[in-house]
């Protein structure tokens, strides 16, 4: 019986071992698939929103609540219009792998892309 409890060991630290770097590579590759086009889509809310102020009249104070209130329910959470949170960096990736490996799901965050879902679909059958 304590023979066999190193091995046992073993074959935990190996299979522990494996499950991680499958959720670094995955995360590598959402990485990858999903930054640009959340960096493109944020990038093309800046214009519209600048574009906006530049041909109405609305008073800043007055859009700069409106669209805070907005955001507030959206759960953006970026209310100074800069846009630097980025959903799909390497941590937020690798939680995503979590979700997906336990079964839990997509949780907040979930793919944009087309080339994103197909991975999210391979990558949970693997």
């Amino acid at each position: 019986m304590t023979s066999n409890l190193p091995e046992c060991w073993f074959r935990f630290f190996i299979m522990s071992s494996f499950l991680v770097v499958y959720m670094c590579i995955g995360a590598g590759v959402f990485c990858v698939i999903e930054r640009e086009y959340e960096k493109s889509h944020a990038e093309k809310l800046k214009t519209m929103w600048a574009d906006f102020q530049k041909d109405n009249n609305v008073p800043e104070p007055l859009m700069e609540k409106f669209l805070g209130q907005h955001y507030e329910t959206c759960e953006m959470g970026d209310h100074n219009h800069e846009h630097n949170n980025i959903q799909w960096d390497y941590m937020s990736s690798l939680f995503f792998t979590g979700t997906i490996l336990t079964t839990i799901g997509y949780g907040h965050s979930s793919p944009s892309t087309s080339g994103g879902r197909v991975f999210t679909i391979f990558y949970a059958i693997a």
